[in-house]
């Protein structure tokens, strides 16, 4: 079964937020710290009004199992940065993959983005298998990430 992409709405603040603090998803990320709740409803706002950035919330059966991010990468106006998560019960069923294979679809509504890239830490595996199974080729390799990158099917 395929997930669906919908926009996310400010009555989403909550599950991301609880989304964002898991414990998985913070030891995954670039800062590990937990998030204040006001700072993230914040941050939140600001995105969700901001026109370089778009979120999606993944639906399968009409249950929501995680989020994903594009941000317009400001030095490269043509390539949108990925963030995503999953919820704690949709790990490990493919559904990462799923999420990076549906965003290159996606009208994204901001014109230019032809490439989809993401940043993921040397330690998580999972995800780095995630962008390689949705056809995300790497780009870059350091020492603390793997970049990957991918033309986007429907672009502007």
């Amino acid at each position: 079964m395929e997930v669906s992409l919908r926009p996310a709405v400010p009555e989403d603040v909550d599950l991301l937020f609880q989304w964002t603090n898991d414990p998985t998803v913070r030891a995954n990320a670039f800062s590990t710290d937990p998030i204040p709740y006001e700072n993230h409803v914040a941050w939140f706002r600001g995105r969700l009004g901001n026109p370089d950035c778009r979120i999606y919330i993944g639906m399968r059966q009409e249950k929501p199992v995680g989020v994903i991010r594009v941000e317009r990468i400001q030095n490269a106006p043509q390539a949108g940065l990925i963030s995503y998560s999953l919820d704690r019960d949709a790990r490990g069923r493919g559904i990462g993959t799923e999420l990076l294979q549906q965003i290159c679809k996606q009208d994204l509504e901001m014109d230019g983005i032809r490439v989809l890239a993401g940043q993921v830490k040397l330690e998580n595996v999972p995800s780095q298998r995630a962008f390689e199974k949705a056809g995300y080729q790497e780009f870059l390799r350091n020492d603390r990430y793997v970049e990957y990158r991918k033309k986007r099917e429907n672009t502007k």
